[in-house]
């Protein structure tokens, strides 16, 4: 393979082209991109005081900088430490820059993490969380957005981000027809993808929209405008937080263990359950909630089915001849 060196600062001015092309596709997509290639910079430059990638060293770089996220490193006067499923992320990320913009491949393995426990909310306590919004949040709009929010995640199975990326102008009432233009994951800048939805949803989006104090372009936003008097989408991270809070509340009132499931999964929980009643609940078949969920594999969908053994154990001994 042809031997590739690149300065440090030439990585920085590639990265801020990268940054800013991944900022006009998705603004979630941006950010997570930028923390995981500013950990990857900042340790190159400050841990292990390198002043240039190359070839040679990236493999080792790479290895370092991935056991270092684990075991933990100090980054900006705070300490970085995540877990295997997450160090796993930042390196995919990592290897996506370099590879891309650097033309640096770096063949490393990534942490042997068990298959991912899609744990699900049956629709019960998901009503309890909804129904409990009025009485845990002192904002009324905050009430109101958040108990839309889960209901709209849970009706749609929409991925986090493309919610939070849906604005006012796409969501849509045609005759008897309802739906929504969302820029789906993978996908180009400007090119959307239409959703149908229930005249239900419609109108729990609609009554949400028409009580916000601050105008957005957004469906789902902050509470207060930004300087051209607008306000931004809600961000991922302060939706995770009100949920997380809201669980809290919800099991001390209810005798339930809604938290630990929202503590694993976050905001991506009301995706897996929808999926989870799809196939359990309502039966229906694998391809159908596939086109649903927008997976391009069916084993990507296959993982929600996960039988439990007692499951298991009645399909064996029934419909025998």
């Amino acid at each position: 393979m042809e031997y590739k060196e690149i300065k440090l600062n030439d990585v920085k001015k590639e990265s801020a082209k990268f940054l800013e092309a991944k900022q006009n596709q998705n603004i979630n997509t941006f950010k997570n991109y930028r923390t995981s290639i500013n950990y990857f910079i900042y340790y190159v430059e400050n841990v292990i005081a390198c002043d240039v990638v190359s070839s040679d060293n990236i493999t080792q770089i790479l290895e370092m900088f991935k056991g270092s996220l684990f075991a933990g490193f100090e980054y900006n006067n705070r300490t970085v430490k995540i877990k295997a499923s997450g160090v796993n992320t930042h390196l995919r990320r990592v290897k996506t820059f370099l590879n891309k913009c650097l033309g640096l491949k770096a063949e490393i393995n990534k942490f042997d993490v068990a298959d991912a426990k899609y744990k699900a909310l049956p629709i019960n306590e998901i009503k309890l969380l909804i129904n409990e919004c009025s009485n845990f949040f002192k904002s009324n709009e905050i009430a109101v957005r958040t108990a839309t929010l889960i209901r709209f995640l849970f009706n749609t199975a929409l991925r986090i981000n493309e919610a939070l990326t849906l604005k006012e102008e796409n969501v849509i009432a045609d005759g008897n027809e309802y739906y929504i233009k969302i820029h789906e994951k993978g996908k180009a800048k400007g090119e959307l993808t239409r959703v149908a939805i229930s005249e239900k949803t419609y109108k729990y989006l609609m009554d949400y929209v028409n009580i916000k104090a601050v105008k957005s372009d957004f469906v789902f936003s902050t509470t207060r405008n930004s300087k051209d008097g607008k306000a931004k989408p809600l961000a991922r991270e302060n939706f995770n937080l009100d949920i997380r809070k809201l669980a809290n509340y919800v099991d001390s009132l209810h005798a339930t263990n809604i938290s630990s499931i929202v503590a694993n999964n976050s905001s991506h929980v009301f995706r897996h359950s929808r999926a989870v009643y799809l196939l359990k609940e309502a039966k229906q078949d694998v391809v159908t909630v596939q086109k649903i969920l927008r997976h391009r594999s069916i084993s990507s969908t296959l993982i929600y089915l996960n039988p439990q053994e007692e499951e298991i154990n009645k399909v064996r001994i029934s419909n025998d001849i």
